[in-house]
């Protein structure tokens, strides 16, 4: 069993036991935390920074598709640039 797996045993295990109220809270305890700690509370500025993250992965993964497909096409070399965004650029929300 990998760390994963383990993980997602023990959240299941969790549930069963006490139940979503008690993930549910759980989780807005953390995400207070996180705006307290990282974001002095924040809430705007962190939402955009979850956007701007969830928008990179999409194009990592979709820029890691084209690249396998023109390597399957027979490229020896390829390479694709990207911009890539940041807390700091405005994100229509």
């Amino acid at each position: 069993m990998n760390r994963r797996q383990a993980g997602r045993k023990g959240g299941q295990r969790t549930l069963a036991l006490y139940g979503r109220e008690h993930m549910r809270a759980i989780g807005k305890r953390g995400y207070q935390t996180t705006l307290a700690r990282h974001w002095q509370g924040d809430a705007l500025a962190y939402h955009r920074w979850l956007i701007a993250r969830g928008w990179n992965a999409i194009t990592d993964e979709l820029a890691g598709r084209e690249i396998d497909r023109r390597i399957g096409a027979g490229e020896a070399i390829v390479c694709i640039e990207l911009p890539y965004l940041d807390e700091d650029q405005d994100l229509p929300l």
